[in-house]
């Protein structure tokens, strides 16, 4: 004797799942590349200021 079960729901979510995950990491993936570029971007500013002599505007925590 042999148990079956219909496992197309469980397919459709799992695919459902699945796609959800990709774009969590494509967005996370957005995320700290934009953050990246913003630390790069205040870095550039700050040594501009220091280049003309004045004082660095943002403090930068990596």
């Amino acid at each position: 004797m042999s148990v079956r079960e219909d496992i197309t729901e469980r397919r459709r979510l799992d695919g459902e799942i699945q796609q959800q995950l990709e774009e969590l990491e494509r967005f996370a993936r957005l995320t700290v590349d934009r953050e990246e570029r913003m630390i790069e971007l205040k870095q550039e500013i700050n040594a501009l200021l220091a280049e003309v002599g004045q004082k660095a505007r943002y403090t930068i925590v990596e």
